[in-house]
């Protein structure tokens, strides 16, 4: 049966590539890659993307890409197939994890069409951006030299990719110098561990000197020595929520006060339900989240000290909104773990309505009761045997 264009997958007539990070030896392959190059499975994979064939510049070709387009000149490939069949294609990168390490999935977009029809000034864009990815994607030589450097990390940072692969250990001059020996330790313990993880959170400035605090989630790839070939590392601005943070508690540079109701996360949920902005609550103790005269610290403890000792529990209780508004909440405690310190996750929920279904039930409960004591005619409740 045919498929319809409707029924048809992207990844059904994309060729797509996963690539080993750095080297982009080719380790995986969809069936169109096969299919529309006309190699086997086994005889693509092992070798490099560049073994496929050759990058052409755009302009040699009369086309001209979109002002907005992430994609530069060096972005149109000519691959040529078992049939000796000439192909272009526009590809795109992204990093992944692939079976528990860090790797390139490269799409290669068919752009035959347009090259063949050799139009003038033809424009040409992209058929899938994957910049829109929300965390900003630095790769690391291990030298901690850049190699790579995504759209989103020239958003945050303020570096072009040019300029961040250009200069020498840009590490040193955008991370701020009081964090610098912190961050490299890190990593260095990581690395002496053979980890493969670890996270961090540390200033940094950007080039037009604003100091920003990032979170940032490292990948070390190891080669088979064990030693660091590459880092990939994902990072995003959580400036708002270490502002709110205490001076006493960074300058820790830990979060041993978790235990001690001090909130360092939350989610839309909480704004919705609370009516509190993430910036306002971050930093705050969760006394502020309590109805006056509802917060009882005997059984907060009690409910905390349960939590350490891997008793998980629900409750319920009274919340007090923003506008002061009180209402019934009910809440389930657990410990997780937040970069390597235990902490308290609180699920908590709205159960007016709840309540109000369960006080209109005692009600009806109430009155048939009465009914059914005082009625004077003869009435029987029976079963669904009747018995």
């Amino acid at each position: 049966m045919i498929k319809s264009s409707k029924d048809v997958s992207f990844f059904e007539v994309q060729p797509m590539f996963i690539c080993e990070q750095t080297s982009l030896t080719i380790m995986d392959i969809n069936e169109v890659t096969s299919e529309v190059l006309g190699y086997t499975r086994d005889k693509i994979l092992n070798k490099k993307i560049f073994d496929l064939g050759e990058k052409i510049s755009s302009k040699e070709l009369g086309l001209e890409l979109k002002n907005e387009s992430h994609l530069s000149s060096d972005d149109i490939w000519l691959f040529k197939t078992q049939a000796d069949e000439h192909l272009y294609f526009q590809l795109s990168g992204h990093l992944i994890n692939y079976k528990g390490n860090p790797a390139k999935l490269i799409i290669a977009h068919n752009v035959t069409n347009i090259v063949r029809k050799g139009t003038s000034k033809k424009v040409l864009s992209s058929q899938l951006n994957l910049n829109n990815f929300p965390l900003a994607e630095i790769e690391w030589d291990p030298q901690l030299n850049i190699i790579n450097w995504s759209e989103k990390a020239e958003e945050l940072f303020g570096y072009t990719s040019d300029e961040a692969i250009e200069k020498d250990q840009l590490l040193k001059k955008f991370i701020h110098k009081d964090d610098l020996d912190f961050v490299r330790n890190k990593i260095k313990e990581a690395h002496k561990k053979g980890e493969q993880e670890v996270s961090v959170i540390n200033r940094n400035i950007t080039k037009d000197g604003d100091i920003i605090y990032c979170e940032w989630y490292n990948s070390l790839l190891y080669n088979a020595e064990g030693e660091v070939v590459s880092i990939y590392s994902l990072t995003h601005d959580v400036t708002d929520r270490e502002k709110a943070l205490s001076d006493t508690k960074r300058s820790m540079m830990s979060y041993q006060d978790l235990f001690n109701g001090i909130i360092i996360e939350a989610n839309k949920g909480l704004e919705s339900t609370f009516g509190y902005k993430r910036s306002e609550i971050i930093g705050e103790h969760n006394k502020i989240l309590s109805a006056p005269g509802k917060y009882d610290e005997e059984r907060v403890e009690e409910i905390i000290q349960k939590a350490k000792d891997g008793e998980p529990g629900k409750y319920e209780g009274w919340g007090k909104k923003k506008n002061g508004e009180v209402f019934p909440t009910e809440f389930l405690v657990n410990t997780g773990n937040y970069f390597g310190e235990d902490v308290l996750i609180v699920i908590e929920r709205d159960i007016t309505e709840q309540k109000q279904s369960e006080e209109a039930l005692k009600q009806r409960e109430g009155l048939l009761s009465k009914l059914f004591n005082s009625s004077p005619i003869g009435i029987a409740l029976l079963n669904e045997h009747h018995d």
